[in-house]
């Protein structure tokens, strides 16, 4: 049917073809539907051609599927319960209270004061004097005794000693030991064992066999080995041992004493002055004579200073060290390869 319709179609494509050829106008009235206002008016003919159509057949090949059933026994699992008895013995544990006396000794603390002298050194600052003398230049005020006579009346204490006894009383702590036997009551759990038979239900799963003969092909990985040498790296730690020289310092410290001279110090001294020629002199010499005093430079007596100084003594010392150094080597090591063939077995 569908090859039928297709030929007529072209058969009256044809003839469409045939009719409009000779003729443009008709060609765009009736094949350019596209514009029906630019188009020019219709032209009828007036003879008209009489095609006949002659029908054609055409094979069509279409794949049809089919579903066909086998026969394949198979063995099916079925799982059946049933309900069975089993007597099982289990031990129950009973608490027992049992009451019982035990002796138990125990140990007091009690504080034991006791005196004891300790010897303990200190140190104590005792004053060192020391006399100097020194020049010093002062006046004087010399006195001019008068002598009176006044009563004064003062009073004197005088210590008067006496001896008295007195009587002190103080408490010494003296340990007593008293022995205390207590009772002391205390539980102590006794098992008790008892014997009891329960019914108890469960479930076995008891197989059903069902025996069915099928052809099954399975693939077999079978191992096959193969040795092989492989080059394995390995390190290994040579020692290596050198000798450096080190400066160790050994000085020691000493005492040193150095002598300071002293500072220079101005003091005033007393110049002699001759007399002034006066021809009157009494006991004490003429009064005209004056008191004439310099300026010197007088040096203080040096000092010694004594400090604490390191002497360096420096020696060289041979030191080895050893050291480890990393070496990479080769070894050739036997490698087993294991690879899987597969193999099908029926």
């Amino acid at each position: 049917m569908f090859t039928s319709t297709k030929a007529m179609r072209w058969a009256a494509l044809a003839a469409f073809a045939f009719f409009g050829g000779s003729s443009t106008s008709a060609w765009a009235t009736y094949g350019g539907g596209f514009c029906h206002r630019c188009a020019a008016p219709a032209v009828v003919e007036s003879q008209c051609n009489v095609v006949a159509l002659t029908p054609q057949v055409q094979t069509v090949y279409q794949t049809v599927y089919e579903t066909v059933y086998d026969y394949v026994p198979t063995t099916v699992m079925e799982t059946r319960y049933r309900m069975g008895y089993r007597t099982e013995n289990y031990t129950v544990m009973r608490p027992v209270s049992e009451t019982s006396y035990v002796e138990r000794p125990y140990t007091v603390m009690k504080p034991v004061y006791q005196t004891v002298n300790h010897e303990r050194k200190y140190t104590v600052m005792k004053p060192v004097y020391q006399t100097e003398r020194r020049e010093r230049r002062y006046t004087v005020q010399k006195p001019v005794y008068q002598t009176v006579n006044q009563v004064r009346n003062y009073t004197v204490m005088k210590p008067v000693m006496r001896t008295q006894q007195m009587e002190r009383r103080y408490t010494v702590r003296k340990p007593v030991y008293q022995t205390v036997n207590q009772q002391r009551n205390y539980t102590v759990m006794k098992p008790v064992y008892q014997t009891e038979r329960r019914e108890r239900r469960y479930t076995v799963m008891k197989p059903v066999y069902q025996t069915a003969v099928q052809q099954r092909r399975y693939t077999v990985m079978k191992p096959v080995y193969e040795t092989s040498m492989v080059e394995q790296p390995y390190t290994v730690c040579r020692p290596v041992t050198t000798c450096r020289q080190v400066v160790v310092e050994t000085g020691y410290y000493e005492r040193q004493y150095t002598t300071t001279p002293g500072p220079v110090v101005e003091r005033k001294v007393r110049v002699p002055v001759e007399d002034c020629g006066c021809e009157r002199r009494g006991l004490f010499g003429c009064g005209h004579r004056r008191k004439v005093t310099a300026t010197v430079a007088v040096q203080c007596p040096p000092r010694t200073v004594s400090r604490r100084v390191f002497v360096s003594r420096p020696v060289v010392r041979n030191v080895s060290e050893t050291r480890y150094v990393r070496e990479t080597m080769v070894r050739q090591v036997p490698v087993q390869t294991c690879q899987d063939a597969a193999e099908v077995l029926v």
